[in-house]
């Protein structure tokens, strides 16, 4: 399909007409005054779709993918969604470089460009999305130092994602579980849905929904339990019988059936477990990294707050608060630790070439094990150490008594020095120091200290004889005690602390992400849900580098304009008015007298 000229004039050149009165400083004014910079002609070399001599042309890589940012320039939509929006918007059409009238892409295009970003691009070690994100980056902050910005301030956090797929219980994990498994196993086998519920002996398959199915009386605790163990049942029977017929079905449809088989035993495994009388019944625990969607199995539970969780994915954001650049992104399973992607960031960034010495970050980021690998990789970690002060009430911590780590000696907090130091046998090294018993039993403090106070080897009349103690208080370090406290001596220091009240400027970053779209996964699976967070990190920092752009040619034009006549110009300009009217007056006299 040829691309559309821009010079082009015609009576139904609308998109002409419209464009003039698009807004600068906008991701559309962006694509249409500076598309080829933007989607740089390199990106596209491994676009080989229509190159050949037969079938028809292909999409021009270049409009597919300015559709896959528009698609997430105004709060985020569906594909299907970006391409009926592509056949109505001029200014869209314009965007991508597409004549006035004709067809847009196909959802099924889109899709295929998404597929083919994530491959490697020739001869550079990286997908097509990472050299893609690099280079809008590197503008981005260009454009950012080229207006005066001043240097960079590195920060990293974290926000929500919900998954794609829907939440369910165990109940429904078993039970949809068991009817997609069916639905698939007729679909490989080429027979109805009814014949593979008669085969099975399983009537759920053929039912609306798990629970209307089973009408139980949920009050009922032995109608729950029976209900478990018939499902658990149920899915080993079936499952077993499905992987002993495998050998029948197509390749691919072996790999899916599978797959449901898998998905379905892990079920079992995670939520599932057996009581006394050899019934299951659901277990109360919690399984790392447990299922919670049949459709986004790789997504997990979370937690936003201490009161607020979450299904879904983590996107880690790693950017610069001076200029508003996304500089890295990732995605990770919600039931993961935030500071655990923190040390990839970096190094994603540090293959971009960017310098980072100092990142500022929340309590999050501040354990001691992230702290020393980034320090590894030269880079301060400004963040509040994790462990709070003690509240009103609670027992001594370990950080309430003070440690000599040359003199090996550690004091209580009643002011008591003991150097009876002993290793202990844990898997890692570490360091134990305890009180005499004597010593504690004297001690005021030992309601707040011991977790059960000394008692007297008698006890009082009438009573019961006590379990005198052998040892009392014991503390045990790990080994990177010197370095944790070392941390919290450090972030004493207000000029510290007046550093990290500039990362709540983060947020906003943040908040950029979540208007475009990112609260929400619009594909299942982590790899859609990351490509997803980069496109939108890239309409982010495009969007930076429009306002950069604008801006610098607002001040272009008002220094080409012509500048307004001073007063003292003003002045001599009317008085060469003034004279040219007398001699044009005296001229006038002149011929009348003469004539």
């Amino acid at each position: 399909m040829p691309m559309y000229r821009p010079d082009q004039r015609s009576f139904l050149d609308l998109q002409r007409e419209e464009v003039q009165r698009v807004e600068q400083g906008t991701l559309v004014w962006l694509l249409v005054r500076y598309r080829d910079a933007v989607l740089p002609e390199w990106l596209t070399r491994g676009w080989t779709r229509g190159k050949g001599r037969r079938g028809r042309k292909a999409w021009p890589v270049q409009a597919v993918l300015a559709l896959a940012l528009l698609r997430w320039s105004e709060g985020g939509m569906s594909r299907l969604g970006a391409c009926r929006r592509a056949k109505t918007d001029g200014l869209w059409r314009y965007a991508m470089g597409l004549p006035v009238n004709g067809k847009t892409p196909t959802e099924k295009t889109v899709r295929e460009v998404e597929a083919w970003l994530l491959q490697e691009h020739e001869g550079s070690g990286v997908t097509r999305l990472e050299a893609w994100w690099e280079h809008v980056v590197h503008v981005a902050l260009w454009s950012a130092r080229a207006r005066g910005c001043p240097a960079p301030r590195w920060f990293m956090d974290s926000t929500p994602m919900w998954c794609f797929g829907a939440v369910l219980d165990t109940i429904r994990l078993l039970g949809d579980g068991l009817r997609r498994l069916g639905r698939a196993w007729a679909q490989a086998t080429d027979c109805s849905l009814k014949a593979v519920a008669t085969a099975w002996e399983l009537p759920l398959l053929t039912a609306e929904s798990t629970k209307g199915w089973l009408r139980l009386d949920w009050s009922n605790a032995e109608a729950r339990s029976s209900a478990v163990s018939d499902l658990v049942d149920a899915v080993l029977r079936v499952s077993g019988r499905v992987k002993a017929g495998l050998r029948e079905l197509g390749e691919a449809d072996r790999r899916r059936v599978a797959d449901l088989c898998d998905l379905l035993l892990r079920v079992v495994e995670q939520d599932l477990e057996k009581d006394e009388d050899g019934r299951w019944r659901v277990a109360r625990k919690v399984a790392p990294g447990r299922m919670v969607s049949l459709t986004d199995p790789e997504a997990g539970h979370g937690h936003k707050s201490r009161s607020e969780s979450f299904w879904g994915y983590k996107i880690n954001v790693f950017g610069d608060l001076a200029s508003g650049v996304v500089a890295a992104v990732s995605v990770t399973r919600g039931n993961g630790h935030d500071a655990a992607p923190g040390h990839a960031l970096v190094v994603e960034a540090r293959r971009m070439r960017l310098e980072i010495g100092q990142v500022l970050a929340d309590t999050a980021y501040g354990g001691i094990e992230n702290r020393l690998a980034l320090a590894a990789l030269g880079v301060d970690v400004v963040a509040p150490p994790p462990g709070g002060a003690r509240e009103e009430g609670e027992r001594f911590s370990k950080n309430d008594f003070a440690i000599d780590f040359e003199a090996g000696t550690a004091t209580c907090p009643a002011g008591v020095t003991t150097d009876q130091a002993e290793k202990t046998r844990a898997a890692v090294p570490t360091q134990a120091f305890r009180w005499p018993v004597a010593t504690c039993a004297a001690c005021p403090l030992q309601e707040k200290c011991l977790q059960r106070p000394i008692r007297p080897a008698k006890a009082e009349a009438g009573g019961r004889t006590g379990r005198p103690r052998k040892t009392g208080r014991r503390l045990v370090l790990d080994a990177f005690e010197r370095e944790r406290r070392e941390a919290r001596d450090e972030w004493q220091d207000p000029e510290r602390r007046e550093l990290y009240r500039d990362r709540s400027m983060g947020e906003r970053l943040n908040a950029l992400l979540v208007q475009h779209g990112a609260r929400q996964a619009r594909s299942s699976g982590r790899p859609r849900a990351d490509l997803q967070a980069h496109l939108i990190g890239m309409v982010v920092n495009l969007g930076v580098l429009a306002r950069n752009v604008a801006e610098a040619e607002a001040e272009e034009r008002a220094r080409r304009a012509p500048r307004p006549p001073t007063r003292r110009q003003r002045a001599v300009a009317a008085q060469r008015d003034r004279a040219e009217r007398v001699a044009a007056q005296r001229d006038a006299a002149r011929q009348l007298a003469l004539a």
